[in-house]
């Protein structure tokens, strides 16, 4: 390797550990095709709806949920209340549309994009420490504390 190499390597490295967003997406391929996908749904989703879930780690932590520049959400969530083991909070979001999310602690939103989410009907959000979790999924999945 080149020293230029070893340069761009490190600062790419160091760039990607910086960042406060990890995205994980499960393969689609579990799945037969987008016709079996789309019947997953909830009985009252339309079929270009997701699921949009706060996991582990919201502790009195308050959020901004905007789509399409609307505010959706603007308040504090907790994960783990008596009602719902291991959920802070969930929404039914329209694919269609960009998502964009404020974190009280993060100076930098999350933009979720039509892109990103367009194969897959459930996106789980947890916090680990001071950085945020995405994962695209087409399943359910316990939740934990």
């Amino acid at each position: 390797m080149n020293l230029r190499t070893i340069i761009y390597t490190t600062l790419f490295v160091t760039f990607i550990s910086c960042s406060k967003y990890t995205f994980t997406y499960i393969p689609v391929d579990e799945y037969d095709n987008i016709e079996k996908l789309n019947k997953i749904n909830a009985d009252n989703m339309k079929y270009d709806e997701s699921f949009l879930t706060f996991t582990k780690s919201f502790n009195d932590y308050r959020i901004k949920l905007y789509q399409n520049d609307t505010i959706k959400f603007d308040s504090v969530i907790t994960t783990g209340n008596r009602r719902i083991y291991g959920i802070a909070k969930t929404f039914i979001v329209n694919r269609k549309s960009q998502l964009k999310i404020y974190f009280q602690d993060i100076n930098k939103p999350l933009y979720i994009n039509e892109e990103q989410m367009k194969n897959y009907k459930f996106i789980y959000i947890s916090k680990k420490n001071k950085k945020i979790e995405i994962e695209f999924n087409n399943g359910t999945k316990k939740f934990e504390q």
